[in-house]
């Protein structure tokens, strides 16, 4: 064989490698990270610009070192290269379908134990899709020869990439996508300053289901003294079933509707708010400490303890992660576990730097600040948004209680009730308890990894100099009447007088649901009866779809296939 048909056909088999590679380099490396992040812009501390500067050469470099790793093993053995190109192929083909169509339903990333066997149809899927392309390959190789299906392989390649890199450029132009983000977070300033004059405190307990506190409640009957001078609505509606739609409704009142990009309506929500306005107008201090939204600009510029920070992205780790996440939908069914990451370890190596002075909303964290710390107190009117973690997932709290079965949802509230009967006790000793207003609340309930079910989170509230027994009133509360319950205890009124209906009114709330997720559509219910009672929820007949989301819906994915809900 000459030098110069030996050079082309090192040639031809390298660029054959390159081609099937750089599909499933697109696939992995730029696709499935951008997609992710244009569906879930505000969970992420990264932006665009970071999984630009690492993703795409990334792919580069790994599509050609495979390539060329290839094309060098076709000069040793060419049955095993002939194999290798023919099980990428398939590999990519199968990844494709895998990630585009059949990749609903998987076991949620939020560290739920996963029970993998309830699963089978997935695996079932999986497994028939790769039967049938290996047998479709077979046959075309017996019925037209090797080298016509390399020819095949390249040209289907060829297309299925250029479907894969234009979907992701028009990703590109979703709602939001090309902000840059400030890398904002929350500091412990002034957690602990209180005034002598006013306080007002709302204390978010994540996740926290309404029976569940009334479970919990009755197993420690020292809550009864703890939890003195406070009413508890047990018949309190929430607004969403997740917590980052929930914060912004609650302290403004306003829905966010799928109306365009979340981070605007959030902006927007909080540099507008009838309640911040007040506060600032009354020159209260105000203090945000939770880290949810690090994407809001006029947070920080409300709230003294937020500030913005460079992120500083560690690529490799960041790499990884990213490949993990898209290997975990586009892998067949069988590797998915090897990839499974929880949401904690992408936070972890996708987050900007932390701060020494960064605020801690882990329960065990949080109690340990109270316990180790004092309340100090100034004349200045205080406003704090405290979150906690709560009973959040995962479980991991002993029970105090012989009664509460340890490491479950009941101990993690448990737990969560320790941290805010510590904070009571502060300010108690500090002398600034009977001069505060207090509202512990969720941001949702709990239904185990049902995202229906959640309507119905704990509320109890305190106003300023308010005394009595621990007291119950089933008022048909909602999440949207809380920013005018915080007015009126601003103003001074007790806890029974902040809502202004009464007990036998009939109201009809209003509640959007939406899977994890699956923030790009909301269906509206409206609850007729008792908050928990789910028999007596309605749906309206409308729903909301985020629009540019719906773009692109109607749009490129009607013609590579609907993803929408994966």
């Amino acid at each position: 064989m000459s030098k110069n048909i030996e050079k082309t056909e090192n040639r031809n088999a390298f660029l054959s490698g390159f081609i099937v590679l750089l599909g499933i380099s697109a696939l992995y490396f730029i696709y499935g990270p951008l997609e992710l992040y244009a569906n879930n812009i505000e969970d992420f501390a990264y932006d665009l610009g970071d999984l630009v500067s690492v993703m795409p050469l990334a792919a580069i470099l790994a599509a050609s070192f495979t390539a060329a790793v290839l094309a060098v093993l076709k000069r040793f053995n060419r049955r095993v290269w002939k194999t290798a190109l023919i099980v990428l192929f398939v590999f990519f083909i199968t990844s494709y379908i895998q990630g585009i169509f059949l990749s609903r339903d998987l076991p949620p990333m939020d560290g739920t134990p996963v029970s993998w066997k309830e699963f089978n149809f997935q695996r079932k899927y999986s497994i028939i899709c790769i039967i049938i392309l290996a047998i479709i390959m077979f046959f075309t190789i017996r019925h037209v020869g090797f080298e016509k299906v390399i020819s095949i392989i390249k040209l289907a390649s060829i297309a299925l990439t250029a479907m894969i890199l234009i979907s992701s450029f028009l990703l590109i132009f979703s709602d939001g996508v090309t902000q840059d983000k400030p890398k904002q977070y929350a500091s412990d300033e002034g957690l602990l300053e209180m005034s002598t004059e006013d306080n007002l405190v709302v204390f978010l307990v994540d996740a926290i289901d309404a029976d569940a506190f009334r479970e919990v409640y009755e197993y420690h009957p020292e809550f009864e003294e703890l939890f003195k001078d406070f009413t508890f609505f047990p018949n309190t509606m929430a607004g969403y079933p997740y917590t980052s739609r929930a914060i912004p409704h609650i302290l403004s009142g306003t829905w966010y509707e799928n109306q365009g990009s979340f981070t605007d309506w959030c902006n927007g929500v909080f540099s507008s708010s009838e309640l911040i306005s007040k506060l600032k107008d009354d020159e209260y201090r105000l203090g945000f400490y939770c880290s949810e939204y690090n994407f809001a600009e006029a947070l920080s510029d409300t709230f003294e303890n937020l500030h913005i920070q460079q992120a500083e992205i560690d690529p490799l780790p960041f790499l990884l992660t990213q490949l993990k996440l898209s290997a975990y939908r586009f892998f067949p069914y069988d590797l998915k576990k090897a990839v499974m990451l929880t949401a904690e370890e992408v936070g972890t190596s996708t987050a900007a730097k932390q701060s020494d002075d960064e605020y801690k909303c882990l329960p065990e964290e949080l109690e340990e600040t109270f316990k180790k710390n004092d309340i100090f107190t100034s004349d200045q009117k205080q406003f704090k948004f405290i979150y906690t973690y709560g009973a959040h997932l995962p479980f991991e709290y002993e029970s105090q209680s012989e009664m509460i079965d340890n490491y479950t949802y009941l101990s993690s509230v448990e737990k969560t009730m320790s941290v805010c009967a510590e904070y009571l006790s502060r300010l108690k000793e500090s002398g600034v308890y009977d001069n505060s207003s207090i509202v512990i609340l969720a941001d949702h309930g709990y239904n185990g990894e049902e995202s229906t079910g959640r309507q119905n989170p704990v509320l109890l509230i305190k106003g300023k100099n308010e005394k009595h027994s621990f007291t119950t009133s089933e008022k048909p509360v909602s999440h949207a009447d809380i920013q005018a319950a915080l007015l009126a205890l601003e103003a001074g009124s007790d806890s029974l007088h902040a809502f202004s209906f009464g007990e036998n009114d009939l109201r009809e709330r209003r509640y959007l649901q939406y899977d994890y997720a699956g923030e790009e559509y909301l269906t509206e219910y409206i609850q007729t009866g008792y908050a928990a009672d789910e028999s007596s929820m309605f749906k309206t007949g409308t729903s909301y779809t985020r629009r540019d989301f719906q773009w692109f819906v109607d749009g490129v994915r009607n013609k590579i296939g609907d993803s929408a809900a994966d």
